[in-house]
């Protein structure tokens, strides 16, 4: 059963908080059988911002990755040095080379750091495309079978494969879930999937209606107008309590749809707690 969700890493802060805020995520999450950093933002920021929210990394049960970008998997090292030897999960494809290429430029965003490398450093590494139960209440959920081909290529992503750039479809992209027995509650990294295929896929997996928290990024911060009508749509259809968006929704797609769930709705960032 879910006690409780703390944003350690966003790109943006809430004013109570002696924090930093990054072009990234991270969230701790407290359960009743356990304690899971899901995501581990860009840099050293989520230590810092660990340490301000008296978040105790060094008791973790697990570290859960999202996607292999490294947003989202650049603290990783640093809090592996805290932690010693942990369960890391994750879906295989994230160590892949992954590229943002633009007219003007072309960065690799890929993990910054060597699965090797995370071994060394005592990760555990859990790496499947199947659904993962974690613990009795808290799952992972393999790889999203996707629902809409159009929902989620972001045309400036790519991955190398037998030394050629391809779009990079996010196979790799998860979501972590816990059960609580009156609804679900959903935590989303980037939502590369699509926002229709993850949640379809958890709900055909728990057969769980009632979405109690669904909290995260929604990737629509490049959408245009009628991709962002199109997800709150999606979103509608869906028993949600309570949704708070972060990082990579965008200031447009928040605002549209805070008009929509009103008083259901919250920004999650950094200090945020659910």
């Amino acid at each position: 059963m879910l006690k409780s969700v703390k944003i350690l890493s966003d790109n943006y802060v809430c004013e109570l908080f002696n924090c930093l805020a990054e072009h990234g995520f991270s969230a701790y999450i407290e359960t009743t059988e356990g304690r899971y950093l899901f995501d581990t933002g860009r840099g050293d920021v989520v230590i810092k911002n660990a340490k301000s929210l008296d978040v105790d990394l060094t008791k973790l049960d697990a570290i859960i990755i999202s996607h292999g970008h490294y947003d989202h998997t650049g603290g990783l090292e640093l809090v592996l040095s805290i932690t010693g030897p942990i369960d890391v999960f994750g879906h295989p494809a994230i160590f892949d080379k992954k590229w943002l290429i633009k007219k003007d430029f072309k960065k690799e965003i890929g993990i910054p750091v060597t699965k090797e490398r995370l071994e060394n450093l005592g990760a555990r590494l859990h790496l499947s495309k199947e659904p993962t139960q974690v613990s009795e209440d808290t799952w992972i959920t393999g790889q999203i079978p996707r629902v809409s081909d159009c929902e989620c290529i972001d045309r400036e992503l790519f991955i190398e494969q037998n030394d050629k750039l391809v779009f990079d479809e996010l196979l790799d992209d998860q979501a972590m879930y816990v059960i609580d027995p009156d609804g679900i509650n959903i935590i989303l990294g980037c939502t590369h999937s699509g926002i229709e295929s993850t949640l379809k896929h958890i709900i055909n997996k728990t057969g769980i209606q009632d979405i109690k928290m669904l909290i995260g990024g929604f990737h629509l911060f490049k959408s245009n107008q009628q991709a962002i009508t199109e997800a709150i749509e999606t979103l509608c259809k869906y028993k949600i309590a309570k949704l708070a968006v972060s990082h990579c929704t965008g200031l447009e797609a928040a605002i549209e749809i805070q008009k929509v769930f009103k008083n259901k709705f919250e920004i999650a960032a950094v200090g945020s707690s659910f």
